[in-house]
């Protein structure tokens, strides 16, 4: 068997505990029969627990090493199906009929601390989701759940809420990992909006305008919109945008809510 020890480039650190891993695939809530998806199951410790659930289980690893110690498991054999694929590179269209065959999935996984946020955004973004439960690191957990003014509030937070309302659910302590990482996690649902709050060929801009202005977080607004990239606006523009945005050019990027940025990235287009 190719080896399944922790490998840092992959970010990975193995949930060891059993309580813990109970109390998360609890928290999926998933309908008995609802199509399952395990993303980045490691070496198994939620694995087998959701295939208890009943219905129809599938788990994506990009690790060769642990995708073989999976299929040699005696008691996901027939259970589980197992994606030898990369969370980041598997078309999402080809997943939805491998897994779900039409119907919602709902997502669970204990995500790579150095990859979460981007796999997470990818999936909040599939239109097959039904429901996810991402274990993340503290910090951007807080980051994603954060209101307008927290300490925490940040790109993430206004990005995310295009297409779904986060909940923190509870803290994870470093001691349910193998190896222990440095810090604290904490699992947070996800739950998916009929429609996303951005219209699709919107979603780009709203992106660009809401990492631009975060990049430069201590700026004022009106000085923010001064150096998004390759924009070139003077300040007699960008005062009349916020001014017909009902905004104060002295705001700071951690103060605008959802529907204030909504706003800005329509006027600056």
């Amino acid at each position: 068997m190719s080896s399944s020890r922790p490998k840092r480039s992959l970010g990975q650190n193995f949930l060891v505990d059993k309580s813990i891993a109970r109390r998360i695939v609890e928290a999926s809530c998933a309908p008995e029969g609802a199509p399952l998806l395990e993303i980045g199951p490691g070496r198994g410790a939620l694995t087998a627990l959701l295939a208890r659930r009943g219905g129809s289980v599938s788990v994506l690893e990009k690790d060769d090493g642990l995708v073989e110690r999976l299929r040699d498991r005696d008691d996901l054999a027939g259970r589980v199906q197992i994606l030898h694929d990369d969370a980041m590179r598997i078309s999402l269209d080809e997943l939805a009929a491998q897994v779900g065959q039409g119907q919602p999935v709902h997502v669970v996984a204990n995500l790579p601390y150095n990859i979460a946020s981007r796999i997470a955004l990818r999936f909040l973004a599939w239109e097959h989701l039904a429901d996810a439960v991402f274990l993340f690191q503290r910090e951007v957990a807080l980051r994603f759940a954060a209101p307008p003014g927290s300490r925490e509030y940040g790109g993430l937070s206004v990005i995310g809420r295009i297409y779904a309302d986060p909940f923190l659910l509870f803290p994870v302590p470093p001691e349910a990992f193998r190896p222990r990482p440095k810090v604290q996690s904490h699992l947070v649902r996800f739950r998916p909006l009929s429609s996303w709050r951005i219209p699709p060929d919107e979603v780009e801009w709203f992106e660009f305008v809401v990492r631009g202005v975060f990049r430069t977080r201590r700026k004022t607004l009106a000085n923010s919109l001064r150096y998004l990239p390759d924009q070139k606006r003077d300040a007699e523009s960008i005062d009349a945008v916020l001014t017909r945005c009902g905004i104060e050019a002295d705001r700071r990027a951690e103060t605008l809510s959802f529907d204030e940025y909504a706003e800005l990235a329509r006027a600056l287009a």
